[in-house]
């Protein structure tokens, strides 16, 4: 990316609510509904629209991982958005896509209980006593009933602070982990500006 276009990135980022200095209101983290101004449902397409295009995406069977990286405020913060196509899905509208997973790292989103990236464990489960973790490593915290789920870099304990949150539809969801967003950015096709 050309060192102008790092600029002109943080800046539309800025203004459509993916990073951290979004305006009074799309900052928020709404479980089982979306993240800022991006939400999940069937109207992906309208709203990858008004996002500018993706540093890194991996596409293939009806389905699409996207990641865009910002650099703004100093920190490296990452929004990750994995849609489905609403041919597969059988909704309309039928050449659209269905966002159906939004994770952020930028402490800047938050519930409107202020939980978001940078949030312990602990203040965590006073917001979200359902929360559980989803495997025995105790990386990820999911209260699956709301559709929100917290990312932790070690076996979390009471103060072990977040690195990321993902939205997703209410019920089971595949969760996705620091480690899927670096595999596209590291793999998938880039998007230079």
């Amino acid at each position: 990316m050309k060192p102008h276009a790092i600029s002109i990135f943080a800046l539309a980022v800025l203004s459509t609510g993916v990073c951290a200095a979004a305006p009074h209101g799309s900052h928020w983290i709404v479980p089982g509904r979306g993240v800022g101004q991006t939400d999940l449902g069937p109207e992906g397409a309208k709203t990858l629209a008004r996002l500018p295009r993706p540093t890194a995406g991996d596409a293939g069977m009806s389905q699409t991982y996207s990641v865009w990286v910002s650099h703004a405020l100093g920190r490296r913060d990452t929004l990750f958005v994995h849609t489905v196509s609403n041919g597969a899905l059988n909704v309309r509208p039928r050449n659209g896509v269905t966002i159906d997973t939004i994770r952020v790292t930028s402490p800047w989103y938050r519930t409107r209980s202020g939980v978001g990236p940078g949030s312990t464990l602990a203040q965590i489960r006073r917001q979200f006593p359902s929360v559980r973790p989803i495997d025995s490593r105790r990386l990820v915290f999911d209260a699956k009933g709301l559709g929100i789920a917290f990312e932790f870099p070690k076996a979390a304990t009471a103060s072990t602070t977040c690195i990321a949150v993902t939205v997703h539809p209410r019920g089971d969801a595949n969760i996705p982990m620091a480690s899927q967003v670096n595999e596209v950015l590291k793999n998938g096709s880039s998007h230079p500006e």
